[in-house]
Formats: C-alpha cells, structure tokens, sequence
C-alpha cells in the first residue's frame, strides 16, 4: 500500500488503484493498493509499466485521470488506451495522489 513516500520498485508491469486487479494479459503482474479515503482514484486507476526505452504509465480508463508532470514543465494527460513515458524527477498525478518518480 502506498503510505508516505516509501519508494516502490518497478521491475515490469504495476497495476495501482485503490483496489487493483491485474489485467488478463499480465495476469503475474503485481498490484499496488493506494489508499485514498476520498475515492478520486478508480479501483484499477493505472500500469506502470518498465521496459529497455524506460517508464510508462497507462491510463486504465480511470475517471479521474491521469497526468505526466515533467520537472518545470506543464501537465500532460495521458489518453486512455495510450502509453506515455515517463521522464525521471517527473510526478504522476493520479486523482489526488501525486506520485514522484525517480530512476536509477
């Protein structure tokens, strides 16, 4: 669950909601449970998704969507059924959670 700023290692495909269920083409894939009592997060909200080009976030046809903010620059929604990389020092806007990602 993520609390806090504890940091959470992408080794593949990571389902994130507030009550995630890994999708029939990558049903080995791990979820991760968000915890947000107001809901702005759908149950299956987004995949992360690690690859030889980098990281990518897809936007699971959440209600509330989800944003690339690069460092200093302005927010891109991503388009559901569409991937869209993620740069490292960008944040993830995911209803009300704002995640910062950082490669290494």
């Amino acid at each position: 669950m993520i609390e806090g700023r504890e940091p959470v290692a992408i080794e593949g495909p990571l389902y994130l909601g507030r009550n995630p269920v890994a999708a029939a083409d990558h049903p080995e894939a791990p979820v991760l449970v968000v915890d947000d009592a107001s809901k702005s997060i759908s149950k299956t909200h987004a995949m992360l998704e690690l690859d030889a080009d980098g990281l990518w976030v897809h936007d699971l046809d959440s209600t509330n969507g989800v944003w690339v903010v690069p460092a200093g620059e302005d927010a891109t929604e991503v388009t559901p059924g569409q991937r869209m990389s993620v740069p490292a020092g960008a944040d993830l806007e995911l209803g009300d959670l704002v995640i910062q990602v950082e490669q290494g």
